[in-house]
């Protein structure tokens, strides 16, 4: 019975007649958004201010975040705001950094230039009493389709001197302090 069904199936195949379709070729090009943020090259610029701009098209909102970490106390957010999805061409946002040592109040003040887009805010805080701080960095390095954007650190403390990592070499938003410091981060980062 085997081999009588072996035999069998090439005589019914013969019968069946197929045509083929041959589609004409086509290349589908897969096109990745692509997004980058450009400090500004300014000279004008003090060092409390910067300029970065948003180029291209986000397929999900970026989120706008400061965190204040401190050696004793866990981080602290200070800003969290989203940027909308949509393209953008060379869309100024602004981020200033204001210190009052007479209140021992530091404030940030951020826009985003777009009909959408964030109106100027002012996000003040107090730091502990008796800090030195540094001068702040601000990222100079161009990004494109960064999930992970620092724009600016900020760093303080309330022993003798601040020791700490350049803006260049975060990786992530979370920071680890030593004994008597503390940071504040500023950056953008991509929604899930």
């Amino acid at each position: 019975m085997k081999y009588a069904l072996l035999f069998s199936l090439p005589f019914l195949l013969a019968g069946c007649t197929t045509e083929a379709t041959v589609l004409p070729k086509e290349t589908v090009k897969i096109k990745k958004s692509s997004f980058s943020i450009t400090p500004s090259t300014t000279k004008d610029e003090s060092q409390q201010q910067r300029t970065f701009f948003l180029t291209g098209t986000l397929d999900r909102p970026l989120q706008l975040k400061a965190v204040q970490f401190d050696d004793t106390e866990p981080p602290e957010v200070l800003i969290d705001k989203s940027i909308p999805a949509g393209t953008y061409d060379r869309t100024p946002f602004q981020l200033t950094y204001d210190l009052n040592l007479l209140n021992d109040s530091h404030a940030f003040t951020y826009s985003l230039d777009t009909k959408n887009g964030i109106p100027e805010t002012k996000t003040a805080y107090t730091l502990p009493q008796n800090v030195q701080t540094d001068s702040g960095q601000f990222n100079d390095q161009k990004q494109t389709n960064a999930s992970f954007y620092p724009l600016l650190l900020k760093r303080y403390t309330t022993g003798e001197s601040i020791i700490g990592r350049s803006i260049d070499t975060l990786s992530s938003p979370h920071l680890k302090v030593r004994k008597q410091e503390g940071a504040i981060l500023i950056y953008l980062t991509k929604s899930r």
